[in-house]
């Protein structure tokens, strides 16, 4: 659940920029009113497809888990939630250095014409 939550997370934020970018652009294609709910048209659809496809993939997954899950040993369960919370860790740590360079709290390298 922690990884879902950090996902769910991070969507939000790219879909908040890519439409953050659309509504501040200066380009003239971006002008017409009419073009730029097109686009945010354009960006929604393409997070609620998205959204469905990664719940499908998870439901492709943990069902067929689920299934095969009842047939392990006590160890080999304490050994998968172990590993689990490691990858969540790592997650988490990924985002918690994210999120402050999203939020613009330090500089990114990319803003500043470098590379990053």
């Amino acid at each position: 659940s922690t990884i879902f939550a950090r996902e769910v997370l991070e969507a939000t934020i790219v879909i908040g920029q890519y439409r953050t970018v659309l509504l501040r652009s200066e380009s003239p294609e971006w002008q017409d009113p009419e073009e730029k709910k097109r686009g945010l048209r354009a960006i929604n659809h393409a997070a609620i497809v998205s959204a469905l496809i990664a719940f499908i993939m998870i439901l492709a997954v943990a069902i067929p888990l689920l299934v095969v899950s009842q047939q392990l040993s006590k160890e080999l369960i304490q050994i998968v939630e172990g590993t689990s919370k490691v990858v969540a860790a790592i997650c988490i740590t990924q985002l918690s250095l994210k999120i402050p360079r999203l939020l613009g709290f330090y500089p990114s390298k990319k803003r500043n014409g470098g590379i990053a």
